[in-house]
């Protein structure tokens, strides 16, 4: 911390102190200041490691005068000019660059400690980088702070006006740029929007129509046209209390009055033409499919927040003592959702269980304790994690209580090892990650089941969400801090798991998705159905 003394032109009563106050106050990160009625001069109290004297002056000056006070800098510094709102002084950094800048400085500063310390892991003898490769060396702190410094003198120096940035497209130009450079492959900054959906997707709530869909090329009246094939409709969802119908094809979707046919915009835009905000209307019209040809219904449906379905389940095509439970993510309903899967199935006769895993990308860690605490006794590690300091930490099995939208997540001790003697195989492949090969190596480590399909992706790393709001700026990072374990202590990350079973997919099954590949044609699905039933 270090301070400095000005001078301020218009000084005059304890009101203006006040409001000098405030205007620094409420619109500078990282400055505390003191005001002195008597002698016309205020005290910043600059943290010179959030920011430098250079932007702090900068800042502060062009906030006063916009107030009208005048901001004197002490003699052989830099002085600050200006006429009306805009600065005239060509080293001046514009006020929306110069406020957004120191405090992503601090972020910055902030984000390459979580790099340094998560960076390299040492493990016995043998060095662990998180990121495979892509970088080897620590990073220095402190000459990341100097050449943020540095960065911000290259920006005064640069005038936007060709194009009016807002304060917030500035910042995230900026953290995107600095999290890419930092080389952590899973680290993001994700701005307001982006974070918002992340939170929601997280708890396992979706806003929307409710349906999964895939891209279909159908026989419509004797062409073949590239359609929306409706997969799962969710229960309680908007689409689900309209009459959408899985097997539905979406053909068309109506945008501020304009019709977009899929067959002619293509699939992925026709995607984003479904999405929108809470409240809105999605209009779009669909083929169902009759005994005879096809029928054509329009639904103009309201978008509302419900909660998604991550555990789709049902009784196999070819044998109705095997129960199928696929797990798409492991998200903060998963624990609830996969519990009445298992049961409703157990109900219905089946005695062999097959656990499809497949593409599925992880998800929450209270998710995957939640889930395979009904596998393992109590007391049993679930997960170990290490920083590159070695300090370590391990999450065992233990009745645990969550509330609000983590309730679903809580563990009863009844449940603990609610199905430890369950017969069962997991289905895995190459997109098969993080807390999904969390699932499957501690089924073999603990010699649960078996494990059929191909090597799992490899992800072992650990991220750590940090909102921004503190810095005044919108969203939050994600930065990768630790490694971890399950049970064993196997290192996956960057290997894969491999199955017990290596067996690809056959050309016929890849040519459906997971939501419509029937089961006599599904060769792994069946692999895994022989190797439990001939246990």
């Amino acid at each position: 911390m270090k301070k400095y003394v000005y001078t301020v032109i218009g000084l005059e009563s304890d009101a203006s102190a006040e409001r000098i106050l405030s205007i620094i106050n409420s619109k500078i990160i990282g400055v505390n200041v003191t005001a002195n009625v008597g002698d016309g001069t205020i005290t910043l109290i600059i943290d010179e490691q959030l920011t430098t004297k250079f932007n702090a002056e900068a800042a502060i000056a062009h906030a006063l005068k916009c107030e009208g006070f005048e901001l004197i800098t002490p003699p052989n510094t830099q002085k600050y000019s200006y006429r009306g709102d805009k600065p005239t002084n060509e080293k001046t950094v514009p006020l929306r660059l110069t406020v957004t800048l120191i405090a992503i400085t601090a972020v910055i500063s902030i984000l390459f400690t979580y790099v340094f310390a998560a960076g390299i892991l040492y493990k016995n003898t043998n060095k662990i980088i998180i990121n495979q490769g892509e970088y080897n060396q620590p990073l220095d702190i402190s000459d990341s702070l100097e050449q943020v410094q540095t960065l911000n003198e290259i920006l005064a120096q640069i005038q936007y006006d060709y194009k009016d940035l807002t304060q917030d497209e500035v910042t995230e130009y900026l953290l995107k740029a600095y999290v890419a450079a930092t080389g952590d492959r899973y680290a993001q900054y994700m701005n307001a929007a982006e974070y918002e959906q992340f939170i929601s997707s997280n708890a396992g709530e979706t806003v929307g129509v409710g349906i999964t869909v895939t891209q279909s090329f159908t026989d419509i009246d004797g062409v073949t046209r590239e359609l929306i094939s409706i997969e799962e409709v969710y229960e309680n969802s908007p689409a689900m209390k309209s009459g959408v119908k899985k097997g539905d094809l979406i053909y068309s979707i109506e945008l501020d009055g304009k019709v977009h046919y899929v067959y002619d915009v293509g699939y992925s835009a026709s995607l984003d033409l479904l999405l929108g905000e809470e409240g809105t209307v999605a209009k779009f019209s669909v083929w169902r499919p009759t005994g005879d040809g096809h029928e054509n219904i329009t639904f103009e449906i309201t978008r509302a927040k419900f909660d998604s379905i991550s555990v789709v389940y049902n009784v196999c095509s070819t044998n109705e003592k095997v129960g199928i439970v696929r797990i798409t993510e492991f998200d903060l309903k998963t624990p609830k959702q996969f519990k009445i899967a298992v049961d409703e199935l157990k109900s219905k006769g089946c005695e062999y269980f097959v656990f499809d895993l497949r593409g599925n990308p992880g998800g929450d860690l209270l998710s995957i304790s939640a889930t395979l605490s009904f596998f393992l006794s109590e007391g049993d590690v679930i997960i170990s994690t290490e920083d590159s300091q070695g300090n370590t930490a391990t999450d065992t099995v233990k009745a645990v209580t969550c509330t609000g939208n983590k309730a679903d997540c809580s563990v009863k001790k009844e449940d603990i090892g609610r199905y430890k003697d369950l017969k069962f195989a997991v289905l895995t492949n190459g997109n098969t990650a993080s807390a999904a090969e969390l699932f499957t190596a501690t089924v073999k480590d603990y010699n649960l089941g078996v494990v059929v399909g191909t090597k799992t992706y490899g992800k072992g790393c650990m991220q750590q969400i940090l909102p921004l709001s503190s810095y005044g700026i919108p969203g939050a990072l994600r930065v990768t801090t630790k490694m971890y374990f399950s049970m064993s202590k196997t290192v996956y990350h960057g290997t894969g798991i491999e199955p017990h079973e290596y067996i690809e997919l056959s050309d016929e099954a890849d040519k459906y998705s997971n939501y419509d590949r029937p089961h006599d044609v599904d060769n792994q699905l069946q692999k895994a159905i022989s190797l439990i039933i001939n246990k």
